[in-house]
């Protein structure tokens, strides 16, 4: 392999690659908000102005820290980070400026600590000491909102903080994907030795699976507790994405699927919002006037952007219920179109496939699967949320990455494309030193 094919494979194509793809990930949020900040009409009340320069700055700032992109592990990552957060915030200000102020502080809060963990932690191998802490203390933060979690759309999954609110499932997610990543280390090997079957299904050894399987399905447990079943099926989905990478063996993610749909059955029998979910999901039409009403407005809405999008303040995305949560990408579609919503899809495609582009590179285990594990989060939420919104599967009640309004979800996501840069980071690092003892050597 050539140095100039190495460089382009490790994101490092020349001086100003960082730049450049860095000012062209900011460039559309930008002119998105001064858009919405024109269409509002307020000029000189506009707090437009103010998001604007938060989230420019936030990201400007971070940019020149890390040398212009060349220390942040992966500037491709970074991007596109900094292009679906600036492309969210724009439909947030469009949306209700007054959520917009509130999500740059979101923003702030989540660069700084995606920052402090690229640029501070020691070696992410640190982490797999505190596998069983990692988990424990995810447990406990999903049994915290069971005692002391207030009710939001059927779901018991916030504690209210007085002013704030915020939801443990989304640091409980990043947290376990570190207790997954460490136990299937020290027992990846034995996992694809299993012989053990059931109706013709590979099954793990319990020996070594049990342990595994017990943490998980205590989180499980305590998300059907809390009626939080979207944080269910990505607790689920992220363990069986893992438990694939780990083992290579394709039977436990069919076995794992099927338990999937017998318990998204027993979960429609047993709790009526998720029936009533169901239900919607087959036929909305039929409830276009009451439970149907949010999936209906958001086919019309992306239905009515057609092909380039009616523009930015001339769409009414504003008749969706919770807009700027669960339902941003129904606006996105409508006033940025097909041509929009493909971006946005596209960039998350893109952000995995760098994530995993690390994790097959990885030189330790632990590494890899925690790049992997982090990596299939993000995808995995987004894909869920974008497939409720276009009607391909059942709403769940999650948010998109980086783009919906906020905190909690943007903190944790935030923080898992942080530990994918340091990965990436220790990654290039290895392969420099490795480079330097060659170039010695010869």
């Amino acid at each position: 392999m050539t140095r100039d094919t190495r460089n382009a494979a490790w994101g490092r194509r020349g001086p100003s690659s960082p730049d450049t793809l860095f000012a062209t990930a900011l460039l559309p949020g930008m002119l998105g908000m001064l858009m919405a900040t024109l269409a509002s009409g307020k000029l000189e009340r506009s707090p437009g102005w103010l998001v604007l320069a938060g989230f420019s700055g936030v990201f400007l700032v971070c940019h020149v820290l890390f040398g212009r992109g060349r220390r942040v592990g992966d500037p491709v990552i970074f991007s596109l980070v900094a292009f679906l957060s600036g492309v969210g915030l724009a439909e947030v200000l469009r949306l209700d400026p007054g959520l917009a102020a509130r999500q740059v502080g979101h923003l702030a809060m989540g660069v700084a600590l995606s920052s402090v963990l690229v640029a501070f932690t020691p070696d992410l191998r640190v982490l797999e000491r505190y596998r069983f802490i990692a988990a424990a203390t995810s447990c406990v933060l999903l049994a915290s909102t069971i005692i002391f979690g207030v009710e939001a759309g059927g779901a018991k999954s916030w504690l209210d903080l007085g002013p704030v609110a915020v939801q443990p499932s989304e640091a409980a997610k990043v947290l376990m994907v570190v207790f997954y990543a460490g136990y299937l280390k020290d027992t990846r090997a034995l996992l694809r030795r299993s012989s053990k079957r059931l109706l013709g299904v590979l099954l793990p050894d319990l020996s070594y699976a049990g342990p595994l399987t017990l943490m998980w399905g205590l989180a499980l447990v305590l998300l059907v507790f809390q009626r939080d079943l979207g944080a269910a099926v990505l607790f689920f989905g992220v363990f069986l994405l893992m438990l694939y990478v780990a083992s290579g063996r394709a039977s436990y993610v069919l076995g794992g699927a099927a338990l999937l749909a017998a318990g998204g059955a027993a979960c429609s029998w047993l709790f009526p919002h998720v029936r009533a979910r169901f239900i919607v999901w087959l036929n909305p039409w039929r409830f276009m006037d009451s439970a149907g009403y949010q999936t209906v407005q958001s086919m019309f809405a992306v239905a009515a952007g057609g092909l380039i999008g009616l523009g930015p303040g001339r769409g009414m995305p504003h008749v969706i219920p919770a807009a700027p949560t669960d339902f941003v990408f129904a606006a996105i579609c409508e006033e940025m179109g097909l041509v929009g919503g493909l971006a946005v899809i596209g960039a998350y495609a893109l952000l995995v496939y760098r994530g995993l582009f690390w994790a097959s590179r990885a030189t330790d285990d632990f590494r890899a699967l925690l790049a992997a594990g982090m990596t299939s989060l993000i995808g995995l939420q987004a894909l869920t949320i974008i497939g409720g919104v276009l009607g391909l599967v059942p709403l769940t009640g999650v948010t998109l990455p980086f783009v919906s309004y906020g905190g909690s979800s943007m903190i944790a996501s935030f923080a898992a494309t942080g530990l994918v840069l340091r990965a990436a980071r220790e990654e290039q690092e290895e392969h420099e030193k490795e480079e330097g003892r060659v170039s010695v050597e010869g």
